[in-house]
């Protein structure tokens, strides 16, 4: 497990979200995104606080990374979201590494 903070859970669940929203996945995606989608917004309930942290798998974090990795490539983001996603893919991919070293997983 790995300390996450709720504002970027927050931003993990928006841009999972929008990607859906575009069809972003292809079929056989779907149930695996949408499990991730549905562990990430349980720790949305009750939040009082984007600073609180909760626990994560590390698992769920590399998938995030991976789903951002290839969704940025099949579906154009905006121009102004590129800081925004880019920081949450270093944020987590930096508490991966921390945690075990390796970085990459396949979506």
């Amino acid at each position: 497990m790995v300390a996450v903070k709720i504002g970027d859970v927050k931003v993990a669940v928006e841009l999972l979200t929008l990607f859906a929203k575009r069809a972003s996945f292809q079929l056989p995606e779907y149930e695996q995104v949408g499990g991730l989608f549905g562990r990430l917004a349980k720790f949305l309930e009750g939040a009082e606080s984007a600073d609180a942290e909760v626990d994560a798998s590390l698992t769920d974090l590399k998938y995030v990374v991976s789903v951002i990795n290839v969704c940025s490539q099949r579906t154009p983001v905006e121009v102004q979201n590129f800081r925004l996603v880019a920081d949450l893919v270093d944020k987590f991919t930096q508490l991966t590494q921390e945690d075990d070293g390796e970085q990459k997983t396949e979506l």
